[in-house]
């Protein structure tokens, strides 16, 4: 993913880690408190959170996850569409509709 932002070609406006304990609580957690047996070097995350997900979001993703496991939410924007959208836009073509296709649906 940092590559991809890097080039450009993605744009990271959120980076949220929830843990949820062995009771079921979640929250938010600093990339920090997430345990790293291999040692990689997670410091290019360390801030990235803006705050975009709200406490109805980690209650959702809170019931997605096992008890005792942790996810990473990324919210993302595809910047490569941007010039795409412009040249069409030029053309006399008006964007109607935009939106993205979950992963369940792609795989079915």
């Amino acid at each position: 993913m940092l590559s991809l932002t890097d080039q450009g070609v993605v744009g990271i406006l959120d980076l949220e880690f929830i843990a949820k304990d062995s009771a079921g609580n979640a929250r938010k957690i600093d990339v920090s408190e997430l345990p790293n047996p291999d040692a990689v070097d997670l410091g290019a995350w360390a801030g990235a959170s803006s705050g975009m997900l709200d406490d109805s979001d980690v209650g959702e993703i809170a019931a997605a996850i096992a008890p005792g496991s942790a996810a990473a939410v990324i919210v993302c924007e595809n910047r490569w569409v941007l010039g795409l959208l412009d040249t069409w836009r030029r053309d006399g073509a008006r964007l109607i509709a935009d939106g993205g296709i979950s992963p369940s649906n792609v795989v079915a």
